[in-house]
C-alpha cells in the first residue's frame, strides 16, 4: 500500500518539479571581435501560457529578471530590454512588466585587450516565470557563447530600454 501511495504521489509531483518554461541562449553580434566591444544577445524562449518578468518590474511583487556576466576578462554595466507589456496583476494588485513568447536582451560588453584566439563568455540569469495559474520559484541559469577573433562594431537597435546591471 505504501509503495502504491509513493508511486501515485511521484507521478503527480514530478511534472511540477521539472517545469522549465523558459529556455535561454546566448549569441554575440558580431560573432568575431578582436578585443574591444561586442553585443551579447541573451534570448529567452518562453513556453506558451507562461510569462517572464522584466528587468524593471516594480518592487513588491514577483522576482524581476537579473543578468550577470560570470568570470573575468569581460565586463558589462548595462543591459537593454525590449518594451515589456505592463498590466495589473490581479493577485498582487500592482502593475507588473512581462514578456511572453520570446524576448531578446542586449548586453554591450567589453572584451578587454586585443586577442588572437576564441573567448568564452558566460552569463547568469535569475528569473521567475508564471502562468495565470502558477508561479514557479525563482531560478538561476547560466548560458555561454564562444566569440571568435575578428573585427566589427556592435549596434543597439531602436526601441530598447537601457537598464543598469547590478552585481
Amino acid at each position: 500500500m505504501r509503495l502504491l501511495l509513493v508511486t501515485f504521489l511521484s507521478a503527480y509531483a514530478l511534472p511540477a518539479i521539472t517545469l522549465n518554461p523558459v529556455k535561454w541562449s546566448l549569441s554575440a553580434e558580431p560573432a568575431g571581435v578582436n578585443g574591444g566591444d561586442v553585443l551579447l544577445k541573451l534570448h529567452a524562449e518562453i513556453e506558451a501560457g507562461f510569462h517572464l518578468y522584466s528587468l524593471t518590474t516594480p518592487p513588491g511583487g514577483p522576482i524581476r529578471t537579473r543578468v550577470r556576466i560570470l568570470g573575468e576578462g569581460t565586463t558589462a554595466t548595462e543591459v537593454y530590454q525590449p518594451k515589456p507589456e505592463t498590466r495589473m496583476d490581479s493577485t498582487l494588485h500592482i502593475n507588473v512588466e512581462t514578456f511572453t513568447g520570446s524576448a531578446d536582451f542586449l548586453i554591450p560588453a567589453s572584451l578587454g585587450a586585443s586577442r588572437q584566439r576564441p573567448l568564452s563568455v558566460s552569463l547568469s540569469v535569475r528569473y521567475q516565470a508564471c502562468s495565470d495559474e502558477i508561479c514557479l520559484p525563482p531560478v538561476e541559469r547560466t548560458t555561454e557563447v564562444v566569440i571568435q577573433a575578428g573585427h566589427a562594431v556592435p549596434h543597439i537597435p531602436p526601441g530598447y530600454q537601457r537598464v543598469a546591471i547590478k552585481p
